[in-house]
């Protein structure tokens, strides 16, 4: 029977599905990207209006970057992120916008955020100064987002001294701009 047959025949009480894709059918094998043959069944739940394929690329970056991760080791990345979060803090201290976690302690953290906490909320701040510096990180292609009405800036183990430095450098520019 053909998959043509089989969608005429999808009008015993099941709604048929208008398209047709690889999670939308049943397969004999785990392997999601065996293709079968013209002759299968439609999923018996939802699954069967599912449309696109599976991300196969996705899952394989994914898989190496896990891997450089894991190969880098939990400690190191944690000693590194820290060191730069230190320089964060202390350079948006230098620049006079005061980061609201300590640089070093218990209480450091990867995540550096300036401003006054919860004078706004996500993607936006009631403080004009955050929103110019905002626009201005953005045009400077320095990653940030704003939370709570504070920048927020967020430092991984792909992070290097020039990226927290350009981040000082265009916070204090923003800041110089907006006066």
């Amino acid at each position: 029977m053909t998959w043509v047959d089989k969608l005429s025949q999808c009008t015993l009480g099941v709604l048929p599905s208008a398209r047709l894709s690889r999670p939308a059918v049943t397969m004999e094998t785990d392997d999601h990207s065996a293709m079968g043959d013209r002759d299968y069944n439609l999923q018996p739940d939802s699954r069967r209006f599912e449309v696109g394929s599976y991300n196969l690329a996705g899952a394989y970056a994914a898989d190496a970057s896990l891997s450089l991760l894991l190969e880098l080791g939990p400690q190191a990345i944690e000693d590194r992120v820290l060191r730069l979060s230190t320089r964060l803090n202390t350079g948006f201290a230098d620049v006079v916008m005061a980061p609201a976690v300590p640089a070093e302690g218990p209480g450091q953290s990867h995540i550096v955020t300036v401003g006054k906490l919860d004078a706004g909320g996500h993607g936006f701040s009631t403080d004009p100064k955050i929103e110019k510096i905002s626009a201005h990180l953005t045009e400077a292609r320095v990653t940030h987002t704003i939370r709570r009405g504070q920048l927020r800036f967020a430092i991984h183990a792909f992070n290097n001294e020039d990226d927290v430095d350009n981040a000082i450098s265009a916070v204090a520019d923003g800041l110089a701009k907006v006066g």
